[in-house]
């Protein structure tokens, strides 16, 4: 059902950018793309058509958002909500398992050492 939403979201983002563009601002003479076009395309009541679908696509955006931001929310709170295993309870569960053992880089039979690293005394 995310999966479902987050794909209607985008869809919905990618249809307002180009209305957004494509009207004529307050002050400006022509939008993004110029008022010929959408005068042209729309007829002469486009602004009024653009302007009420933009803000039917920012409703349906808003609505959107604040799904997905939910669902979200609730998904987290589920997880929380799981028990999560305690430390006696992965070594009851994993006792008859063997850990796999490391490798040892110096031959067998011989202890790992770690070499001096101390400074010297001043003087030395």
């Amino acid at each position: 059902m995310y999966t479902f939403f987050l794909i209607l979201f985008v869809i919905v983002v990618i249809l307002i950018i180009p209305l957004i563009l494509m009207q004529s601002g307050s002050g400006a003479e022509a939008g993004m793309f110029g008022s010929d076009l959408t005068l042209g395309a729309f007829g002469a009541k486009s602004s009024e058509v653009l302007l009420k679908f933009t803000r039917g696509l920012v409703a349906v955006f808003m609505i959107l958002a604040f799904t997905l931001g939910y669902m979200k929310v609730i998904e987290k709170k589920a997880l929380a909500a799981q028990p999560q295993p305690t430390m006696e309870q992965g070594q009851e569960q994993g006792a008859g398992e063997t850990a796999p053992q490391p490798e040892q880089s110096s031959p067998a039979g011989q202890p790992l050492t770690m070499p001096d690293t101390t400074p010297a005394p001043p003087g030395q």
